[in-house]
């Protein structure tokens, strides 16, 4: 019995993954170290949309409530958290499978002891972020205006071109400033920016891809502040529509400031304008920056010929494909032809043979003569038309 016990106790150490020693007394970050590694190896299978065994692991409150087989984790005691030891491979059906479609891998012996000291250590964190995007795009190029917002005095207006934001002073018909996060590359959002408006005390609320930002405006110390325009009386909803004037492009963006009955409206082309909602007079038009306008045409050009390059490359390819259609088609017919040309032939060589055979035992059984050229004319004949 000694000799089986020995024999067994490799068997079962080879099972168990190696776990490293780690001297650390820093507290384990949860979404920085361990997120990282749960995301290459586990987060395929166990997460809110895809859960096996009913398991979701992108945060310790979702490992604590558990899944089919009960809570995969118990801050502080590693060895009865099952994320650990199924991943340590202390378990009958260790994790992640041995054959798996996510390209998932068993951890390795430093992951294994991070993950341990972060269990050790009370397995604190939050919920992992998954489907915000790793890498943002440049929006340098796209001028468009999907937002416009004025304040309440009609003063200032606000305007959103792809991920930049730009105020504008109305009195005098220039750019304010252009507001730039500055966590951010030279911009206000990440995305582009879908909405805007102002309260009452001029804070401007902007918002973008899963964010909303708010803006206020810092004067220096003794700069003074010039009178806004004057408050006009409110529009008569039973009046008739106006339209406006000179309008000759698209509008992609609009607001209306009711008591000041003005309103402001964003262009594809990046200009924006102020109109008078009680005439439909153009007040002011704030023209986008020639050089960007260029830039903007630029890319236009670029992704017009792109297309024009693949409806090109797709039309040849749909030709190239008839043409090949037509000569297999052609070469089916000819393979059909030989094979029939072929049997024919097999035909007449069987006759020609069945013929001398009857020519060479006339001769062997000596028969009249007579008959011997009538099937030596026969032969003549059929090798003829053959």
């Amino acid at each position: 019995m000694r000799l089986i016990l020995l024999a067994l106790c490799p068997i079962l150490a080879h099972a168990a993954l190696p776990v490293a020693s780690l001297q650390r007394n820093t507290q384990v970050d949860f979404a920085r170290e361990i997120v990282p590694v749960l995301k290459q190896n586990c987060f395929a299978c166990h997460n809110a949309k895809k859960a096996k065994a009913d398991l979701n692991l992108e945060s310790p409150q979702d490992m604590i409530t558990g899944g089919d087989s009960g809570p995969s984790l118990v801050p502080g005691n590693p060895d009865k958290s099952l994320v650990f030891t199924y991943s340590a491979h202390l378990e009958e059906d260790p994790m992640p499978p041995s054959k798996n479609k996510s390209n998932a891998r068993n951890l390795n012996p430093q992951e294994l002891a991070l993950l341990r000291l972060w269990i050790v250590q009370g397995a604190q964190g939050s919920s992992a972020t998954l489907s915000s995007p790793t890498e943002w795009s440049s929006l340098n190029e796209i001028q468009a205006s999907y937002a416009t917002a004025i304040t309440p005095q009609a003063r200032f207006a606000a305007v959103s071109r792809g991920n930049r934001l730009y105020v504008y002073d109305l009195h005098r018909g220039a750019l304010d400033a252009e507001l730039i996060d500055p966590a951010l590359p030279n911009s206000a959002h990440r995305d582009f920016v879908h909405t805007l408006a102002f309260n009452q005390y001029q804070v401007l609320a902007s918002g973008g891809y899963r964010t909303l930002k708010l803006w206020q405006r810092h004067l220096p110390a003794g700069a003074k502040v010039e009178t806004p325009f004057p408050e006009l009386p409110p529009l008569d909803p039973a009046s008739p529509p106006i339209p406006l004037q000179e309008l000759k492009e698209p509008i992609s963006a609009i607001t209306l400031h009711q008591s000041s009955q003005r309103i402001a409206t964003g262009h594809p082309n990046g200009s924006t304008r102020i109109w008078n909602a009680k005439d439909g007079k153009l007040i002011l038009e704030i023209k986008s920056d020639q050089a960007v306008l260029r830039k903007t045409k630029q890319l236009q050009f670029k992704q017009e010929l792109a297309q024009k390059v693949h409806d090109q490359a797709k039309s040849q390819l749909g030709s190239a494909e008839k043409k090949w259609t037509d000569l297999s088609l052609k070469t089916k017919e000819a393979a059909l032809a030989l094979a029939k040309a072929n049997t024919a032939l097999d035909q007449k060589e069987h006759a020609l043979q069945t013929q001398q055979q009857l020519v060479d035992s006339a001769q062997t059984t000596k028969k009249p003569k007579d008959e011997i050229k009538k099937l030596t004319d026969e032969l003549l004949i059929n090798e003829y038309s053959s």
